[in-house]
């Protein structure tokens, strides 16, 4: 006899899902928990904030959230997507700013300065390999932060140094699952 669980993962388009979190009680072990829909529609609309606190060092696993949030994040087809974005930003580089764009102006010279990491930096996100979800996040914040490097010329660290930082994170993924 199958359980519930097992008979709505056979739908025609239920995909069953767990995730490991921190137990409530004993932050020392961890406990299974289902992903259910709202747990990752929740997670998209919190995207922002979910993504700072990876990036920073968070643990996934301390919360449901987080950890929806790091499944979304380490996706391959986010990843691609994350790729897409910043192949975009390369390209724009290369171009004379437009006159009168209500857009945030891009800083040229210092993504010029740092392509070729920026360049291994998306050969990292584009492996089907795994990764770790503070360095996507990482990658995430560096292009959508409006008063990043990308964009922002005081800000500290500088681009090619925040890029580089997200891939020792990038790779740290390959360096714990070995």
């Amino acid at each position: 006899m199958k359980s519930r669980l097992q008979q709505r993962a056979n739908g025609p388009h239920q995909r069953l899902a767990i995730q490991l979190i921190d137990d409530p009680q004993d932050r020392a072990h961890l406990i299974i928990r289902r992903v259910h829909r709202w747990d990752r529609a929740i997670a998209q609309l919190l995207a922002s904030s979910l993504d700072r606190q990876l990036a920073v060092g968070r643990r996934p696993e301390a919360t449901r959230l987080l950890a929806t949030r790091a499944q979304q994040l380490v996706s391959l087809p986010l990843r691609r997507n994350l790729v897409q974005g910043w192949e975009h930003v390369l390209e724009l580089s290369t171009r004379a700013p437009l006159a009168r764009s209500p857009r945030v102006p891009l800083l040229r010279e210092p993504i010029r300065d740092a392509e070729p990491d920026l360049r291994d930096m998306l050969a990292k996100l584009s492996t089907p390999f795994p990764t770790s979800a503070r360095g996507v996040a990482m990658v995430r914040a560096i292009l959508t932060d409006a008063t990043g490097p990308l964009f922002n010329r005081h800000y500290s660290p500088d681009l090619r140094t925040a890029v580089r930082v997200a891939i020792a994170q990038l790779d740290s993924a390959a360096l714990t699952s070995a």
